[in-house]
């Protein structure tokens, strides 16, 4: 008897709400950081939407020169929607980008941010004007669905940033708003100043978080994901720049991360043997338990924070894509059991600081 064929599983894409907000979005995203090459990102986001991905992130520095991945993105995207308009209709998808550090002409002088021309970076009202602007035409879009500030700006007035992010969403050039690696302090003082002048406030954070990368997201923010502020959150550096791959267990890999960009390479130089320990205990234990990579099972418990809105993957190889969004597969199966066991590995769980009063004077104490 002929052995009966067996359909590979679909793996199902989960949806969550992106915060406070009614829209829904993939829990595994896409970023453009890495495109360079147009039929390369065509096969990379076909790769996405087969899996339900409807997320993909932008932003205006992506690309050499700046803005190119913009401009690879749209063109992409275009040839998508010719070649299955029903797949990629628009209304289905949720594209973003961010503003603050370049204007998009890859100008670059000497090497520095502070050479720019000076109003070509931040978050200056005129910025943000021409910096949608700009984006939109690379992208070959009308409006983006959500509009990030890349960063904080600490020169604009915060009633400046809020209103031009305010005016950016009631000309229809973008949905929502939401911030990049900001302070608590400052996403708070955003909301205010919106709700005091009538303007718009920000939804949504996107800061760095990772099974070695955890405090922000998991303390700081903690009170942003109640009301009034219903913050979400998209997640960047799942992998922690390939660390919790393994690649680095050894040595650093010729064409890395770590090996091109001297500045990541000396972020890593104090903690990496120590997070190498971490990574080679994690690795056996995906291993043995669930047959798995290290990688996905480190994006696997990313995506098991309720609060963690989406998680944004990065690759330029088809195969490790796959991988990656095959993570959803781990999520499913890891248990309250697994997670306590995963983090008497990791050893890194955050605390909350409580004041206590000691002898009339307040001290701050970890429990």
């Amino acid at each position: 008897m002929a052995q009966e064929k067996v359909e590979e599983k679909k793996i199902e894409m989960e949806y969550r709400l992106l915060g406070g907000t009614g829209l829904k979005v993939s829990v595994m995203g896409f970023g453009t950081m890495t495109f360079v090459e147009e039929n390369n990102a065509i096969e990379l986001l076909e790769i996405c939407r087969k899996y339900g991905v409807n997320f993909y992130d932008n932003a205006e520095m992506y690309g050499e020169p700046s803005g190119n991945a913009e401009i690879i993105f749209g063109k992409a995207l275009k040839k998508l929607q010719q070649k299955d308009p029903e797949l990629w209709r628009r209304s289905d998808l949720v594209i973003t980008t961010k503003l603050f550090f370049f204007d998009g002409t890859g100008k670059q002088k000497a090497g520095s941010f502070l050479n720019y021309a000076q109003n070509e970076i931040g978050l200056s009202r005129k910025h943000l004007m021409e910096g949608i602007n700009a984006s939109l035409k690379r992208l070959q879009l009308d409006y983006v669905d959500v509009l990030f500030a890349h960063r904080f700006d600490p020169v604009t007035p915060m009633e400046e940033i809020v209103r031009g992010f305010t005016d950016i969403i009631r000309a229809g050039k973008a949905f929502y708003w939401g911030t990049s690696m900001w302070t608590s302090q400052k996403i708070t003082e955003a909301y205010w100043v919106a709700k005091v002048n009538n303007l718009i406030p920000p939804v949504v954070e996107q800061p760095i978080y990772n099974m070695l990368a955890r405090d922000i997201v998991e303390i700081e923010y903690s009170p942003l994901y109640e009301q009034p502020y219903g913050i979400g959150t998209t997640i960047w550096s799942p992998l922690d720049t390939g660390v919790l791959t393994g690649k680095y267990n050894k040595d650093i890999p010729k064409e890395s991360r770590l090996d091109r960009f001297a500045f990541i390479k000396n972020r890593y130089e104090k903690t990496l043997s120590a997070k190498i320990e971490k990574v080679e205990r994690l690795t056996k234990y995906a291993h043995d338990k669930f047959d798995t990579s290290v990688a996905a099972l480190a994006i696997a418990w990313v995506v098991k924070n309720r609060n963690v809105s989406v998680c944004l993957l990065g690759a330029t190889k088809p195969a490790q894509l796959e991988e990656n969004l095959k993570s959803l597969e781990i999520a499913v199966k890891l248990t309250k059991q697994d997670m306590e066991d995963i983090e008497k590995l990791l050893e890194n769980k955050p605390v909350h600081d409580q004041m206590r009063q000691i002898d009339g004077r307040y001290v701050v104490k970890k429990i």
